[in-house]
Protein backbone atom coordinates (compact mmCIF):
# COMPACT_ATOMS: atom_id res chain seq x y z
CA UNK A 1 0.00 0.00 0.00
CA UNK A 2 1.13 3.41 -1.26
CA UNK A 3 1.10 6.88 0.11
CA UNK A 4 -1.22 9.89 -1.92
CA UNK A 5 0.90 12.94 -1.92
CA UNK A 6 -1.44 14.58 0.85
CA UNK A 7 -0.29 11.73 3.01
CA UNK A 8 -3.14 9.86 3.44
CA UNK A 9 -3.19 5.70 3.01
CA UNK A 10 -4.27 4.93 -0.87
CA UNK A 11 -6.92 2.42 -0.54
CA UNK A 12 -6.08 -1.19 -1.68
CA UNK A 13 -5.20 -2.15 -5.46
CA UNK A 14 -8.27 -2.78 -7.21
CA UNK A 15 -10.16 -5.34 -7.96
CA UNK A 16 -11.85 -6.36 -11.40
CA UNK A 17 -15.09 -7.88 -11.34
CA UNK A 18 -17.00 -9.29 -14.76
CA UNK A 19 -20.66 -9.84 -14.90
CA UNK A 20 -21.88 -11.27 -17.93
CA UNK A 21 -24.39 -8.32 -19.46
CA UNK A 22 -26.65 -7.77 -22.79
CA UNK A 23 -24.27 -5.73 -25.34
CA UNK A 24 -25.74 -3.75 -27.96
CA UNK A 25 -27.19 -6.58 -30.30
CA UNK A 26 -28.88 -8.83 -27.29
CA UNK A 27 -26.50 -11.16 -26.94
CA UNK A 28 -24.35 -11.68 -23.51
CA UNK A 29 -21.27 -10.21 -23.24
CA UNK A 30 -18.33 -9.34 -20.33
CA UNK A 31 -18.86 -5.99 -18.80
CA UNK A 32 -16.72 -4.92 -15.89
CA UNK A 33 -16.12 -2.97 -12.92
CA UNK A 34 -13.18 -2.32 -11.16
CA UNK A 35 -13.62 -1.94 -6.82
CA UNK A 36 -11.24 -0.22 -4.15
CA UNK A 37 -11.33 -0.60 -1.19
CA UNK A 38 -10.24 1.41 1.73
CA UNK A 39 -7.22 0.47 3.99
CA UNK A 40 -7.37 -0.75 7.20
CA UNK A 41 -10.83 -1.83 7.57
CA UNK A 42 -12.30 -3.16 11.01
CA UNK A 43 -13.46 -6.66 11.04
CA UNK A 44 -17.14 -6.13 10.14
CA UNK A 45 -16.84 -3.02 8.69
CA UNK A 46 -18.90 -2.10 5.76
CA UNK A 47 -17.91 1.33 4.33
CA UNK A 48 -20.04 3.12 2.16
CA UNK A 49 -19.33 3.56 -1.99
CA UNK A 50 -18.86 5.45 -4.59
CA UNK A 51 -19.89 4.71 -8.17
CA UNK A 52 -17.76 6.90 -10.41
CA UNK A 53 -18.26 6.77 -14.69
CA UNK A 54 -15.80 8.18 -16.41
CA UNK A 55 -16.25 10.82 -19.27
CA UNK A 56 -16.20 9.70 -23.02
CA UNK A 57 -12.90 8.31 -24.32
CA UNK A 58 -10.88 7.84 -21.10
CA UNK A 59 -10.07 4.72 -19.07
CA UNK A 60 -12.53 4.15 -15.76
CA UNK A 61 -9.49 3.13 -13.66
CA UNK A 62 -7.59 6.28 -15.08
CA UNK A 63 -10.56 8.86 -14.05
CA UNK A 64 -9.64 7.50 -10.70
CA UNK A 65 -6.70 8.11 -9.87
CA UNK A 66 -6.12 11.50 -11.90
CA UNK A 67 -8.84 13.29 -9.79
CA UNK A 68 -7.76 13.17 -6.54
CA UNK A 69 -10.62 10.20 -5.23
CA UNK A 70 -8.23 7.82 -4.55
CA UNK A 71 -6.95 10.26 -1.42
CA UNK A 72 -10.37 11.33 -0.43
CA UNK A 73 -11.80 7.79 -0.22
CA UNK A 74 -8.64 6.94 1.85
CA UNK A 75 -9.40 9.80 4.45
CA UNK A 76 -12.98 9.44 3.97
CA UNK A 77 -12.94 5.87 3.86
CA UNK A 78 -15.30 4.79 1.24
CA UNK A 79 -14.86 2.39 -1.50
CA UNK A 80 -14.68 3.06 -5.04
CA UNK A 81 -16.59 1.42 -8.08
CA UNK A 82 -15.38 2.06 -11.33
CA UNK A 83 -17.63 0.59 -14.07
CA UNK A 84 -16.09 0.67 -17.30
CA UNK A 85 -18.41 1.90 -20.63
CA UNK A 86 -18.92 -0.28 -23.91
CA UNK A 87 -17.52 0.88 -27.01
CA UNK A 88 -18.80 2.79 -29.63
CA UNK A 89 -18.74 0.27 -32.17
CA UNK A 90 -18.84 -3.27 -30.66
CA UNK A 91 -16.83 -6.00 -31.61
CA UNK A 92 -13.87 -3.73 -32.95
CA UNK A 93 -10.75 -2.85 -31.37
CA UNK A 94 -10.85 -0.06 -29.17
CA UNK A 95 -9.18 2.83 -30.75
CA UNK A 96 -9.29 6.19 -28.31
CA UNK A 97 -12.08 8.44 -29.97
CA UNK A 98 -12.30 6.85 -33.02
CA UNK A 99 -13.77 3.94 -31.05
CA UNK A 100 -14.35 5.32 -27.94
CA UNK A 101 -15.84 3.87 -24.57
CA UNK A 102 -18.99 5.87 -24.14
CA UNK A 103 -22.29 5.23 -21.66
CA UNK A 104 -25.67 5.36 -23.21
CA UNK A 105 -26.88 8.35 -21.68
CA UNK A 106 -29.31 9.81 -24.48
CA UNK A 107 -26.31 11.46 -27.33
CA UNK A 108 -26.39 10.21 -30.67
CA UNK A 109 -22.71 9.32 -30.33
CA UNK A 110 -23.54 5.94 -28.10
CA UNK A 111 -24.14 2.75 -29.07
CA UNK A 112 -26.96 1.24 -27.86
CA UNK A 113 -25.90 -0.19 -24.45
CA UNK A 114 -28.06 -1.25 -22.07
CA UNK A 115 -26.28 1.12 -19.40
CA UNK A 116 -28.79 1.33 -17.08
CA UNK A 117 -29.73 -2.10 -16.60
CA UNK A 118 -25.77 -2.63 -16.33
CA UNK A 119 -25.40 -0.07 -13.47
CA UNK A 120 -28.14 -1.35 -11.95
CA UNK A 121 -26.51 -4.90 -11.87
CA UNK A 122 -22.88 -3.52 -10.91
CA UNK A 123 -24.79 -1.91 -7.44
CA UNK A 124 -27.17 -5.33 -6.78
CA UNK A 125 -23.81 -7.24 -7.43
CA UNK A 126 -21.49 -5.00 -5.05
CA UNK A 127 -24.49 -4.97 -1.97
CA UNK A 128 -24.94 -8.47 -2.49
CA UNK A 129 -20.75 -9.10 -1.74
CA UNK A 130 -21.58 -8.12 2.04
CA UNK A 131 -18.24 -6.05 2.34
CA UNK A 132 -20.17 -2.60 1.76
CA UNK A 133 -22.91 -0.06 3.34
CA UNK A 134 -25.76 -1.36 0.66
CA UNK A 135 -27.68 1.57 1.87
CA UNK A 136 -25.00 4.39 1.39
CA UNK A 137 -24.13 3.33 -2.60
CA UNK A 138 -23.99 7.05 -4.34
CA UNK A 139 -23.42 7.69 -8.55
CA UNK A 140 -21.17 10.12 -9.90
CA UNK A 141 -20.47 10.47 -12.99
CA UNK A 142 -17.87 13.21 -15.15
CA UNK A 143 -19.10 14.20 -18.82
CA UNK A 144 -20.83 11.63 -20.01
CA UNK A 145 -20.88 9.72 -17.22
CA UNK A 146 -22.25 12.92 -15.59
CA UNK A 147 -25.26 12.55 -18.24
CA UNK A 148 -25.28 8.78 -17.86
CA UNK A 149 -25.84 9.30 -13.58
CA UNK A 150 -28.81 11.59 -14.64
CA UNK A 151 -30.18 8.98 -16.65
CA UNK A 152 -29.94 6.17 -14.01
CA UNK A 153 -31.72 8.99 -11.98
CA UNK A 154 -34.79 9.16 -14.80
CA UNK A 155 -35.06 5.36 -14.99
CA UNK A 156 -33.57 3.20 -12.25
CA UNK A 157 -34.95 1.18 -9.69
CA UNK A 158 -33.56 3.58 -6.07
CA UNK A 159 -30.81 1.54 -5.72
CA UNK A 160 -28.57 5.06 -5.23
CA UNK A 161 -28.53 6.53 -2.19
CA UNK A 162 -27.60 9.95 -4.03
CA UNK A 163 -26.26 11.36 -7.35
CA UNK A 164 -23.99 13.83 -8.80
CA UNK A 165 -23.39 14.89 -12.21
CA UNK A 166 -19.90 17.05 -12.99
CA UNK A 167 -20.15 18.46 -16.48
CA UNK A 168 -22.79 16.21 -17.33
CA UNK A 169 -25.63 16.98 -20.14
CA UNK A 170 -29.45 16.06 -19.59
CA UNK A 171 -30.91 14.26 -22.76
CA UNK A 172 -34.38 13.68 -22.05
CA UNK A 173 -36.85 15.44 -19.09
CA UNK A 174 -35.75 15.75 -16.02
CA UNK A 175 -38.37 13.39 -14.37
CA UNK A 176 -36.97 10.64 -11.61
CA UNK A 177 -38.29 7.51 -11.18
CA UNK A 178 -37.75 7.47 -7.69
CA UNK A 179 -36.52 10.88 -6.26
CA UNK A 180 -33.03 10.92 -4.40
CA UNK A 181 -30.67 13.86 -3.61
CA UNK A 182 -28.53 15.24 -7.00
CA UNK A 183 -25.76 17.54 -7.36
CA UNK A 184 -24.73 19.24 -10.70
CA UNK A 185 -22.14 21.20 -11.32
CA UNK A 186 -21.00 22.87 -14.24
CA UNK A 187 -18.24 25.15 -15.61
CA UNK A 188 -19.61 28.55 -16.93
CA UNK A 189 -16.45 28.14 -19.81
CA UNK A 190 -17.05 24.76 -20.72
CA UNK A 191 -17.62 24.91 -24.64
CA UNK A 192 -18.61 21.09 -24.88
CA UNK A 193 -21.52 21.67 -22.74
CA UNK A 194 -22.60 25.50 -22.38
CA UNK A 195 -24.76 26.90 -20.26
CA UNK A 196 -27.39 28.06 -23.05
CA UNK A 197 -26.56 25.56 -25.50
CA UNK A 198 -25.39 25.59 -29.20
CA UNK A 199 -23.16 24.24 -31.51
CA UNK A 200 -20.64 22.52 -30.05
CA UNK A 201 -17.26 19.74 -31.16
CA UNK A 202 -15.89 16.88 -29.27
CA UNK A 203 -13.42 14.36 -30.24
CA UNK A 204 -16.57 11.29 -29.75
CA UNK A 205 -19.06 13.27 -31.39
CA UNK A 206 -17.69 15.93 -33.77
CA UNK A 207 -19.99 18.76 -34.53
CA UNK A 208 -23.35 18.42 -32.44
CA UNK A 209 -25.82 20.63 -31.42
CA UNK A 210 -25.96 20.90 -26.87
CA UNK A 211 -28.42 21.12 -24.95
CA UNK A 212 -28.64 24.11 -22.13
CA UNK A 213 -26.55 23.27 -19.41
CA UNK A 214 -28.88 25.54 -17.64
CA UNK A 215 -32.02 23.16 -18.67
CA UNK A 216 -30.95 20.61 -16.39
CA UNK A 217 -30.67 22.83 -12.91
CA UNK A 218 -33.95 24.04 -13.80
CA UNK A 219 -35.20 20.88 -14.95
CA UNK A 220 -34.80 19.04 -12.05
CA UNK A 221 -35.17 21.74 -9.52
CA UNK A 222 -38.93 21.33 -10.85
CA UNK A 223 -38.72 17.23 -11.40
CA UNK A 224 -37.69 16.99 -7.90
CA UNK A 225 -40.10 18.78 -6.57
CA UNK A 226 -38.40 21.57 -5.16
CA UNK A 227 -39.46 25.50 -4.52
CA UNK A 228 -38.52 28.01 -6.85
CA UNK A 229 -36.34 29.80 -4.78
CA UNK A 230 -33.56 28.34 -3.16
CA UNK A 231 -32.49 27.46 0.74
CA UNK A 232 -29.18 28.78 0.41
CA UNK A 233 -27.39 30.70 -2.68
CA UNK A 234 -24.23 31.73 -2.54
CA UNK A 235 -20.98 32.83 -4.24
CA UNK A 236 -17.33 32.61 -3.50
CA UNK A 237 -14.40 33.00 -5.50
CA UNK A 238 -16.40 32.50 -8.71
CA UNK A 239 -18.63 29.72 -7.67
CA UNK A 240 -22.36 29.82 -7.22
CA UNK A 241 -23.94 27.89 -5.23
CA UNK A 242 -28.13 27.08 -5.03
CA UNK A 243 -29.00 24.44 -2.65
CA UNK A 244 -32.73 23.15 -2.34
CA UNK A 245 -33.48 20.83 0.81
CA UNK A 246 -36.92 21.02 1.30
CA UNK A 247 -38.04 18.82 -2.00
CA UNK A 248 -40.47 16.11 -2.81
CA UNK A 249 -39.45 12.67 -1.17
CA UNK A 250 -36.45 12.05 -0.92
CA UNK A 251 -35.39 14.96 -3.21
CA UNK A 252 -32.83 17.45 -2.44
CA UNK A 253 -30.39 19.61 -5.30
CA UNK A 254 -27.39 21.24 -5.07
CA UNK A 255 -26.71 23.27 -8.07
CA UNK A 256 -23.41 24.88 -8.66
CA UNK A 257 -21.49 26.47 -11.78
CA UNK A 258 -17.77 27.75 -11.52
CA UNK A 259 -16.53 30.97 -13.39
CA UNK A 260 -13.74 29.91 -15.50
CA UNK A 261 -14.25 26.53 -15.89
CA UNK A 262 -14.71 24.44 -18.55
CA UNK A 263 -15.03 20.49 -19.28
CA UNK A 264 -12.41 19.66 -15.83
CA UNK A 265 -12.61 18.12 -12.36
CA UNK A 266 -12.39 21.15 -10.10
CA UNK A 267 -9.47 21.77 -8.16
CA UNK A 268 -7.86 18.37 -10.06
CA UNK A 269 -5.82 19.70 -12.84
CA UNK A 270 -6.21 19.41 -16.18
CA UNK A 271 -7.91 16.28 -17.78
CA UNK A 272 -6.02 14.60 -20.36
CA UNK A 273 -7.78 16.19 -23.34
CA UNK A 274 -6.32 19.37 -24.60
CA UNK A 275 -7.76 23.02 -23.38
CA UNK A 276 -8.69 24.26 -26.62
CA UNK A 277 -11.40 21.16 -26.39
CA UNK A 278 -12.51 21.12 -22.96
CA UNK A 279 -11.78 24.72 -21.74
CA UNK A 280 -9.30 25.36 -18.48
CA UNK A 281 -9.59 24.02 -15.51
CA UNK A 282 -10.25 25.67 -11.95
CA UNK A 283 -8.98 25.27 -8.59
CA UNK A 284 -11.29 27.42 -6.34
CA UNK A 285 -13.14 24.18 -5.28
CA UNK A 286 -11.75 20.94 -4.69
CA UNK A 287 -14.65 18.54 -6.28
CA UNK A 288 -13.84 15.09 -4.67
CA UNK A 289 -14.24 16.61 -1.17
CA UNK A 290 -17.47 19.00 -1.91
CA UNK A 291 -19.10 15.88 -2.85
CA UNK A 292 -18.55 13.93 -0.49
CA UNK A 293 -19.66 16.05 1.76
CA UNK A 294 -22.80 15.76 0.04
CA UNK A 295 -22.90 12.28 -0.56
CA UNK A 296 -21.80 11.72 3.34
CA UNK A 297 -24.98 11.44 4.71
CA UNK A 298 -26.94 10.08 2.52
CA UNK A 299 -28.63 7.01 3.35
CA UNK A 300 -31.35 4.51 1.71
CA UNK A 301 -34.28 4.66 4.33
CA UNK A 302 -34.98 0.66 3.41
CA UNK A 303 -32.76 -1.32 0.70
CA UNK A 304 -34.53 -2.47 -2.38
Amino acid sequence: MWMSGNGFAAPLEPKTVTLRQPGPDGSKVDRNYHILMPPNLRRGERPPAVILLHDAGDDALAAVYRHGWIATAAQARFAIIAPEAGLQQQGRAEGGFFNARIWNAGSEAAASWQDVAFLEAVAKDAAERKTLDAKRLSLIGFGEGGAMAQRVLREGNGRYAAFASIAGALYGAAEAAKNAPLYLLFGAVDPTNPLNGGDIYTPWTGQALAPAAAKAIHGWRVGLGCPVQPDEASLNKGVHRNEWRDCAGRGALQAIWVEGLGRQWPGTGAGPLPERVTGPPNDAIFAPWDIWRFFEARRLAKQN
